[in-house]
């Protein structure tokens, strides 16, 4: 069983160690932002995990892949770079896994 951390609540909560990206497809910015977040992840020595679709734009980016299904069952936590329809469609599929979904905009990241 993995280390788990208090928070200052006194909850126990477990480290994310498997991060999965999932990236809305047509969008340079968010073909940049997810580039930016897996340098940031891998820096870190977290393990992270690209959906298959969104590795399709993502050329050479040297993680494993898995279909938006077997990521809620690998991950601990999926980070979703798009708009709203990205993160409610990432929502739907994810929602049965009991998985952590993050969504952001990949405008919201800054240049």
């Amino acid at each position: 069983m993995p280390s788990q951390q208090r928070t200052p609540v006194g909850r126990e909560t477990p480290p994310f160690r498997n991060i999965g990206l999932i990236g809305r497809l047509g969008s340079a910015k968010v073909v940049e932002t997810l580039k930016r977040l897996m340098r940031f992840l891998d820096e870190r020595g977290l393990h992270v995990i690209v959906e298959d679709r969104t590795a399709t734009v993502l050329l050479d980016h040297g993680h494993p892949e898995a279909s938006r299904r077997m990521l809620g069952e690998l991950c601990d936590l999926v980070i979703v770079v798009g708009g709203d329809g990205s993160l409610l469609g990432a929502a739907r599929t994810l929602c049965h896994s009991g998985t952590l979904v993050l969504g952001s905009t990949a405008a919201g990241w800054g240049s």
